[in-house]
C-alpha cells in the first residue's frame, strides 16, 4: 500500500490542481477542507433532479452545509427555493435567498400553501422521505441522502435508473447519489461562512 501511495502521489506535499479558489481569511484550514465535498454533493443533486429557472425545489435539511450550498447555487439559477429548517436556521434561509418553512407535523400543509413543488432534493437524510415523495408528486424528481437501507420506495444509486419490469406494480425509486453525499449531509461545517458574495451569485 506504502508503495502504491507513492506512485500516485499520496504522499506530496504539493499537487497541481486543475480547479481551485481562494480560500477566504476568515475561513480556517478545517473548515474549507470540508467543503468541496458538499459543494460536489450539492451541485450533483441539483444537475440530476435537472431544476430548471423558474421552478421550486423544496429543501429539507436546508441548515447543513449541502444545504446551504444547494440553496446558494439554485437562487442564483432563478430557481425558488422552500428550505425546510429548524426555527434557528429560519433567518439564514432567508439570507440565502429561500423561503423558510419550520420543521413539525404541519409542514406539508405549509409547502403546499406556498405553492407546487417541482423537485426535492432531501439534505437531512431521516424522517421526511414520505413526505418528500407526497409534496413533489411522485418519487421520479426526489433525491435522498438517507441511506439505501431506509429508503422505502426502492432507493438505487442514481445513475443507474433502470425502468422496472414489466407488470412491475411499484413507483418508480427514489434516487439516491452517490454515498458521499450523505457523509457531506452529515457533516455541518461553518458553511454559510465560508462562500464569499461573489460565489453566492455565480452558477454551478
Amino acid at each position: 500500500m506504502t508503495a502504491l501511495l507513492f506512485s500516485l502521489g499520496g504522499y506530496a506535499e504539493y499537487a497541481v490542481a486543475s480547479i481551485w479558489a481562494r480560500k477566504p481569511d476568515a475561513v480556517s484550514w478545517t473548515d474549507a477542507a470540508a467543503l468541496p465535498s458538499s459543494a460536489e454533493a450539492a451541485a450533483g443533486v441539483l444537475r440530476q433532479l435537472h431544476v430548471k429557472p423558474g421552478e421550486t425545489l423544496l429543501l429539507f435539511g436546508g441548515g447543513g452545509s449541502a444545504g446551504v450550498i444547494a440553496t446558494q447555487l439554485a437562487a442564483a439559477q432563478g430557481i425558488t427555493v422552500i428550505s425546510a429548517v429548524g426555527e434557528h436556521d429560519e433567518a439564514l434561509a432567508r439570507e440565502l435567498g429561500a423561503t423558510p418553512v419550520r420543521y413539525g407535523a404541519s409542514l406539508p400543509g405549509r409547502v403546499r400553501a406556498l405553492g407546487p413543488v417541482d423537485a426535492v432534493f432531501d439534505a437531512a437524510g431521516k424522517g421526511v422521505l414520505a413526505d418528500a415523495v407526497a409534496l413533489a408528486g411522485g418519487p421520479q424528481r426526489v433525491i435522498t441522502s438517507a441511506p439505501a437501507a431506509r429508503t422505502h420506495h426502492h432507493a438505487h444509486a442514481a445513475g443507474r435508473r433502470r425502468p422496472p419490469p414489466a407488470g412491475n406494480r411499484h413507483p418508480p425509486p427514489v434516487h439516491h447519489p452517490h454515498p458521499q453525499l450523505a457523509r457531506a449531509a452529515q457533516r455541518r461545517p461553518a458553511a454559510r461562512d465560508m462562500l464569499p458574495g461573489p460565489t453566492r451569485r455565480s452558477g454551478w
